[in-house]
């Protein structure tokens, strides 16, 4: 892949610096760091599956599926951490470990925060919460 120019760089920075969604199916983002812009990114010397900005030091992961071939990028949100081995998981819902746990982002709701001031029993009660402000 020929190296980007400064001007496109810029323009896929912008662009996906709002919305990182779909940044694995663009080959030129592989060499424009999120984080500072620049277009010096380099492959990590102790994993070849993660690069390096050289100008502000982010790392990110982009390697392809192991079951599909499609492109994994650890910046994209549809490339969610697997719960078990931290590894990438693909669109198409592969991951290299062994167990295939689901991802990250698919965990159960967590329980309401605890407060004092509501018994246990009425903690999930809108109209409980509303009567304990007011007291």
């Amino acid at each position: 892949m020929e190296p980007l120019d400064r001007e496109t760089a810029a323009k896929l920075f912008n662009h996906y610096r709002k919305q990182r969604d779909g940044i694995r199916n663009s080959p030129e983002m592989a060499s424009v760091c999120l984080i500072c812009g620049s277009i010096h990114i380099s492959p990590h010397p102790g994993d070849g599956r993660m690069l390096v900005c050289r100008n502000c030091g982010f790392a990110f992961y982009r390697y392809p599926c192991p079951a599909c071939g499609a492109t994994i990028d650890g910046r994209d949100p549809r490339n969610p951490g697997c719960r078990e081995c931290g590894e990438r998981i693909c669109t198409c819902g592969a991951c290299d470990c062994p167990t295939n746990a689901p991802p990250l982002r698919k965990k159960a709701a967590d329980p309401p925060p605890f407060s004092p001031l509501v018994p246990a029993d009425r903690r999930t009660s809108p109209r409980a919460r509303l009567q304990a402000i007011k007291r």
